[in-house]
């Protein structure tokens, strides 16, 4: 019996002491206001604005408009890879983010399948708002939508309502859940 209770007394001791669970953020992107810089705001507009026309591809399920757009997002990327100066680990992780940017790109034009380039948009939706985030983009408003069927599939535009790119037989309008410029 003693035996039982000393066990039981060292199972509820290492139970009390184990740390508790922190809370994990699900955000895969934050809003930094203090790195804007109205320079880098102008640097990104040409690839945002390719990302919309991106989105028209996908709207339309037209392959040959979405690699041609995949194709001009992925000069843009290396055109600002190119201009960055890295000196500090800020640059550098901007780089890192327009690197993957690239990837992900590279890896939508090999796609063959609609729904393979979808999963693709979806990512690299999300590596856009991060570096958008990153650099605190105050330019225009970036509206964040998540399609309500699968919470994988995000999209963002300067519009509150639009329609989904990965339903495009779907016609009706989306209100965006979330805006990039109010994330703590």
């Amino acid at each position: 019996m003693k035996i039982l209770l000393f066990i039981s007394s060292l199972l509820l001791l290492i139970a009390c002491s184990a740390p508790e669970p922190t809370e994990k953020s699900d955000n895969l992107w934050s809003y930094t206001a203090s790195h804007h810089q109205a320079v880098l705001d102008q640097a990104i507009k040409p690839m945002i604005n390719g990302y919309n026309n991106l989105l028209q591809g996908f709207y339309n399920q037209d392959t040959i408009v979405i690699n041609a757009h995949v194709n001009a997002l992925l000069s843009l990327a290396d055109s600002l890879i190119a201009h960055i100066d890295v000196q500090d680990s800020t640059q550098q992780k901007r780089v890192s983010t327009l690197q993957s940017i690239q990837s992900e790109l590279e890896a939508m034009g090999l796609e063959q399948t609609i729904e393979g380039k979808q999963k693709s948009l979806s990512m690299l939706s999300v590596l856009l708002l991060n570096y958008l985030g990153d650099i605190g983009f105050q330019q225009n408003t970036i509206y964040i939508f998540n399609n309500a069927a699968n919470e994988e599939q995000t999209w963002f535009g300067f519009a509150k309502t639009a329609r989904s790119p990965y339903t495009p037989l779907d016609k009706a309008q989306v209100t965006a859940n979330q805006i990039l410029q109010e994330q703590p």
